[in-house]
Parts: structure tokens; sequence; C-alpha cells
């Protein structure tokens, strides 16, 4: 993927990390209508397509810049 096909900034560790425990706090995979406030597009994050969000693609997107920020994210949660 190109930089320019990327939907925002790549986050650093922490700030996966953060995101990371905010979307998923006991660290469970996250399912499409979790993930929706947190992750900007399921399906291209989903790599292995078994209809959840594994730590280990979360952080892949986190690179790829498909998490929101977690700024953002903690926002729409204290928003719940």
């Amino acid at each position: 993927m190109q930089e320019a096909d990327r939907p925002g900034p790549p986050l650093d560790h922490a700030n996966c990390q953060a995101a990371w425990k905010i979307a998923s706090p006991h660290g469970d995979a996250l399912t499409k209508e979790k993930a929706a406030p947190y992750v900007v597009n399921f399906t291209v994050i989903d790599v292995d397509q078994d209809g959840k969000i594994s730590e280990a693609e979360f952080k892949d997107a986190c690179q790829g810049g498909w998490i929101k920020d977690p700024s953002i994210v903690a926002t729409v949660k204290s928003a719940k």
C-alpha cells in the first residue's frame, strides 16, 4: 500500500497500545460492531476474514493508518 492510499497517519507503538486498550479492555478480538468506532475500514483490517480483528491485526492496522487516533477513540468511548 502506498502512502497516498493510507486513510490516516500511522500510529506509533504507544498510541496504538492506547487505542487497543480502549477498544478492547480485556484483550478480546473485536467484532465488526465493537470495532466500528475505532477503525477506518473493518474489511481491510480483518486480514484473515474471520469476522474479528485480533490484537495482531489491530497493531498491523496501526502502522497502515487504519486505526483512529486514540484521542478520537477516547472521545467516542466517553460519549457512550
